[in-house]
């Protein structure tokens, strides 16, 4: 299979299918199966080592996480797919001034591995020290692209949508 960059990649299957469409495996029997193929693709590693906190807690249920470490462990499943495209929709809310920062050290190298990002955030400070490029949306309309170094001279745009 070819992703976007034309790159090879493998697709992982959880398990097959009866023809009635019911898993032939338990959900717990198609997790590890997963999980295993993840190891043996040596996605699992590479994604650990971006979430070292998160390699402690690998026999830890992830409701019984902090709110960042489960912010941490969303994006993290996310990558596991080595996806093209990572989409993080208000990943700071809720999340405490140290985690925010562990977090914006994680998309700055996420892009130095060239991960394409698609941020949607309120905390502009947060996401102008992440971003390349800004879309401000109006009512379905995209009203500002450029960027962040142009949207920084842009200081009536900025007290129009943004009440900067």
């Amino acid at each position: 299979m070819m992703n976007a960059r034309g790159q090879e990649r493998e697709q992982v299957e959880v398990g097959p299918s009866t023809p009635f469409g019911e898993p032939a495996v338990s959900q717990q029997e198609a997790a590890r199966q997963a999980v295993d193929a993840m190891v043996e693709a040596g996605l699992l590693d590479k994604v650990l080592a971006q979430f070292p906190i998160l390699k402690d807690m690998t026999h830890r249920l992830g409701g019984t996480l902090s709110g960042g470490e489960q912010q941490m462990l969303t994006i993290a499943r996310a990558l596991m797919g080595n996806p093209d495209l990572l989409v993080l929709d208000e990943p700071t809310e809720g999340l405490s001034p140290v985690i925010v920062a562990e977090l914006r050290e994680l998309i700055v190298s996420l892009k130095r591995m060239e991960t394409t990002i698609l941020l949607s955030e309120q905390n502009i400070r947060f996401a102008l020290t992440v971003t390349d490029r800004v879309f401000i949306i109006d009512k379905g309309h995209i009203v500002y692209t450029g960027t962040v170094d142009d949207f920084k001279h842009e200081t009536d745009l900025q007290k129009k949508y943004l009440s900067v």
